[in-house]
């Protein structure tokens, strides 16, 4: 009777495993497909290779084998894979899918079209507002010349 329990025992963990894994895969490949349909892949990766011409600001000295191998890192996928990693703590396969199904609907498509078109306004308008604060302060406090 325990060989029998202890048989049942390991095949139940062993399902257990297996169902585990198989629904992590299904998980990863539904944030896959959020970070594709929301966009948000394609602007990690602008935005790590807007990084380029900065690192070459700061680093003329650097062969440009250093870009080309930065460049073929940035189109492995590992950065995406990292991002996957990170989406998984916060959001359920459930949620995932329905994000999905959001950004695949038609106000989903809406937002995705304006929304570069917000962040570079709202940019805009931060750096504005962030000026115009500082320089307020700037005048309360006497401060002049950094000092």
């Amino acid at each position: 009777m325990k060989l029998q329990n202890l048989i049942l025992s390991i095949l139940f963990t062993v399902c257990a495993f297996s169902l585990q894994a198989q629904t992590e895969s299904e998980h990863k490949k539904a944030i896959r497909e959020l970070l594709q349909v929301s966009g948000t892949a394609e602007m990690q990766i602008s935005a790590v290779e807007g990084m380029i011409p900065q690192l070459k600001q700061l680093y003329p000295s650097l062969p440009d084998v250093f870009y080309v191998k930065f460049q073929e890192e940035i189109e492995s996928g590992s950065l995406i894979e990292l991002l996957v990693d990170v989406y998984m703590k916060y959001f359920t396969l459930e949620e995932t899918q329905q994000l999905i199904a959001f950004y695949k609907s038609e106000i989903g498509q809406v937002l995705l079209e304006k929304q570069p078109l917000i962040m570079k306004e709202s940019i805009a308008v931060g750096q504005q507002w962030g000026g115009q604060t500082a320089e307020k302060i700037i005048q309360e406090v006497g401060v002049v010349n950094g000092q």
